[in-house]
């Protein structure tokens, strides 16, 4: 779960946008009931992002996982190969851990992955650029280069 979680971010955002999904806290079972298995587990966590539209996405993600794994857990036991989340599957049927339908059986098509475009790429290298020309102008005031060498970092 913490992995497909992790996924997100890598897998829908692009890479000139920003955004960072953390899972802070994870409560399931009783510490006092060591060899039994719980039967649900809490998550919490954040997800931080600069813009609404990239927020929407994120969480609209989140969601879907959170359904497939349901989905998934409901299925548990179907005869057939072994699949993405425990799920017994057959080629060809089912879907992937972010309610993507699974090409061929078992592969990931990434058709709703949000390639940036070579114009995309473009602009996010002219920013860089500048703000690696700015650095080097020491006439500018000392918080405005402290600032971009902190965006520098980042990148």
């Amino acid at each position: 779960v913490i992995t497909a979680v992790q996924t997100i971010v890598s897998r829908n955002v692009s890479p000139v946008d920003s955004a960072v999904v953390s899972l802070c806290a994870m409560q399931a079972g009783d510490m006092g009931a060591m060899s039994v298995i719980p039967q649900t587990a809490t998550l919490v966590g954040t997800v931080r992002t600069f813009r609404l539209e990239t927020q929407d996405h994120v969480e609209a993600r989140l969601q879907a996982l959170v359904e497939s794994m349901q989905q998934q857990a409901g299925q548990a036991g179907r005869p057939g190969r072994q699949g993405q989340g425990g799920r017994a599957q057959r080629p060809g049927e089912g879907k992937d851990l972010f309610g993507r339908d699974l090409p061929g059986g078992f592969g990931v098509d990434g058709n709703d992955v949000n390639v940036p475009t070579q114009s995309e790429l473009g602009q996010a290298r002219r920013v860089l650029d500048e703000i690696r020309r700015r650095t080097g102008q020491s006439f500018r005031p000392r918080p405005e280069l402290d600032y971009y060498d902190r965006l520098l970092d980042r990148f």
